[in-house]
């Protein structure tokens, strides 16, 4: 896995272990892998500089992502920006506390958080 994604898996973990429910420590693992992945394909598609094999990937992802997100018990929403059942109504995932501190969409925080990694490694 490339290092920013690991990065991002990394602090996903820190805030899940923090302020979610009690889970496995493998399951946990999983959601912040996955959930990094997802994150980085995502805000890909919205720059328009993916490839139509991209929109298949991006569909299993979310289907993994969805089915960790209920089982480890994160809260989603509904809204303009939201992907049900694995974000807030703002689009970001649940609990990510760059959503409570930042005040930006998730666009704004994820190009943001990209910016920072992409300058740590280079």
């Amino acid at each position: 896995m490339p290092a920013a994604l690991d990065v991002r898996a990394m602090v996903i973990r820190e805030y899940v272990t923090r302020l979610a429910p009690p889970v496995d420590p493998a399951t946990r693992y999983r959601y912040s892998v996955v959930a990094a992945r997802w994150e980085a394909l995502r805000l890909l598609i919205h720059r328009g500089q993916s490839v139509p094999t991209d929109d298949r990937r991006f569909e299993d992802l979310s289907a993994v992502l969805r089915a960790l997100t209920a089982k480890i018990g994160l809260l989603t929403g509904t809204g303009p920006d939201a992907v049900a059942g694995i974000t807030s109504a703002a689009g970001f995932l649940p609990l990510d506390l760059s959503e409570l501190i930042a005040g930006e969409t998730w666009q704004s925080a994820a190009e943001g958080w990209n910016a920072i990694q992409q300058e740590k490694e280079s």
